[in-house]
């Protein structure tokens, strides 16, 4: 047994049974890892061990695959009714005892983390876990499924999703206030986003960050309180599909980070969508030297997309430019006359000189 600080690392089921001795009835955290840990009589300890300790969190890594035997242990049986966060950030495959576990004792359960591309509580309709859990991060494919009924989680707050996106309206989350949607989720060959007619309410959604470069389905949404957007699709694709630009539906957006590897992810018709933009971060733009086109997209049109931007930003660092650093200097001296009362600053990372802001002169 090693102890670094407040972590202490077990061998064996002796060890593990003396350290949640020495913790007593303290709030711990459990991570156990599946590539070291055999499914054999070493992990078997008795159920009093467990039935004092408050395990906060627990979080299972290693193996793709958690066995029958390692679900059945105490850790599982017995702390689970006091455990807050579930992590299962690297089992493909997940036992159908977890469902039962949840079900029947999880009643503190909030954070829930899944990377299983199989397993059946994400369809179970009325499972009572679902009724207090604020943050849930899943990978499951294939879920939704066409068949799914409408699945309600009612207190969810952040969404992780890398499902499938063709079947998102079936999801009813009144409350969801931030959602990430990770890179290729899968869409249902039978029902495409692009044939839907369904709009999706989300009320309280404030935040959303989209992590592919088909964002087509998100024109199915009503996002009426949306403030912050963020779209990363780093790599170019190889010109095998058609590039749409991003269209957000009508939503008060007050930021957008941007960091694409195709340019015709984002133009200015996204920019169109987006009339009380005060804020903006560009982390990358397609090809090397992008920075005075996005400008260009701002401040050269016939008319102004973003009448009360604040302030753009482009953080990455490149090579001093004494032209690019000329034309954001005549950008700010002609605000006036372009209607751009509200601009403050336009800043820039410089190499050799580090993080500049071009303040407008007053």
């Amino acid at each position: 047994m090693i102890s670094r600080g407040a972590t202490t690392i077990c061998c064996n089921g002796a060890q593990l049974q003396d350290a949640i001795r020495r913790v007593k009835s303290a709030s711990v955290e459990l991570e156990v890892s599946t590539d070291v840990l055999a499914d054999d009589g070493r992990w078997e300890i008795p159920s009093e061990c467990y039935r004092h300790v408050h395990i906060r969190v627990v979080r299972l890594t290693g193996r793709e695959r958690i066995s029958e035997n390692l679900l059945a242990q105490p850790f599982i049986r017995f702390s689970i009714s006091t455990t807050q966060e579930l992590s299962l950030p690297t089992c493909r495959f997940i036992s159908g005892q977890i469902d039962l576990r949840l079900d029947k004792v999880a009643h503190n359960l909030r954070k829930l983390e899944l990377q299983a591309k199989q397993i059946s509580i994400l369809a179970d309709h009325d499972a009572r876990w679902k009724e207090n859990i604020t943050n849930l991060t899943v990978c499951n494919i294939a879920w939704p499924t066409c068949s799914s009924s409408p699945i309600h989680f009612s207190r969810l707050e952040s969404l992780t999703f890398g499902g499938n996106i063709s079947h998102f309206h079936v999801l009813h989350l009144p409350a969801l206030r931030s959602l990430s949607v990770l890179e290729s989720p899968t869409q249902c060959s039978a029902h495409p986003w692009s044939s839907s007619t369904i709009r999706k309410q989300f009320p309280a959604l404030q935040t959303i960050k989209v992590e592919d470069a088909d964002s087509g389905w998100l024109t199915a949404l009503d996002l009426p309180v949306l403030r912050v957007f963020t779209l990363e699709q780093m790599y170019r694709d190889a010109i095998k599909r058609e590039v749409r630009s991003l269209r957000l539906p009508p939503s008060p957006v007050e930021r957008i980070n941007i960091q694409v590897g195709d340019h015709r992810l984002f133009t200015q018709e996204s920019l169109r969508a987006m009339p009380l933009l005060k804020h903006v971060v560009f982390e990358m733009w397609g090809e090397l030297s992008w920075e005075k086109d996005v400008l260009a997209m701002f401040f050269e049109a016939g008319d102004i997309p973003c009448p009360h931007l604040e302030w753009i930003q482009f953080p990455k660092a490149r090579p001093y430019d004494a032209a690019l650093a000329n034309y954001i200097a005549d950008i700010l001296r002609s605000i006036e006359a372009l209607g751009l009362s509200s601009l403050r600053f336009i800043a820039i990372h410089w190499s050799d000189q580090g993080f500049i802001r071009y303040w407008r002169e007053l």
